[in-house]
């Protein structure tokens, strides 16, 4: 019996090793962690948008500029021009139809009759070294409904929380 008890505690001490060997979660894929850190500067690459996705962008990004905003929060300078900047980020939106229900509708009959069609945005990022091309890092917001600048918004936090865990 002795022998099976410490059998056990050698495996479940194995396993916690191991565990605590994963290093550190994150939300997105990154490719290269140092050269993320290394990042100061960065510019947007719009060419997968379109013109409407693109006033969203502009717009989420003119509150991200601001004092407490995630692009502050960042520590990375955002530049007009690529030419210049450390790394460039790729912003892409996938759009989907979809139905949601249709204010209240918990006292109808007939729910089908309470739903309406929604537009639901994914957007994605890619963060990439400017002069290499060397991805540094991907990932997508969740799933909003309606809000564009709620996708960005999403997308870039991810980056935030995995760039706050690779500094701890």
């Amino acid at each position: 019996m002795k022998f099976h008890w410490q059998s056990l505690l050698a495996l479940y001490l194995l396993s916690c090793l191991a565990f605590a060997g994963q290093g550190k979660q994150t939300p997105g894929a990154v490719a290269n962690a140092d050269g993320l850190l290394k990042v100061h500067t960065f510019c947007l690459d719009t060419s997968q948008l379109t013109p409407k996705q693109l006033s969203n962008l502009r717009e989420f990004a003119a509150s991200a500029d601001k004092p407490k905003g995630v692009f502050t929060k960042l520590h990375w300078q955002r530049l007009d021009a690529c030419g210049s900047a450390d790394a460039m980020v790729k912003v892409s939106m996938e759009e989907t139809q979809g139905t949601a229900p249709f204010g209240d509708s918990s006292n109808l009959q007939d729910k089908t009759q309470a739903m309406k069609s929604v537009q639901i945005q994914r957007a994605r990022i890619v963060v990439t070294n400017r002069a290499s091309g060397m991805i540094l890092y991907e990932t997508e917001s969740g799933e909003f409904t309606d809000d564009r600048e709620g996708a960005y918004g999403g997308a870039f936090s991810r980056l935030l929380k995995d760039l706050k865990n690779l500094r701890k």
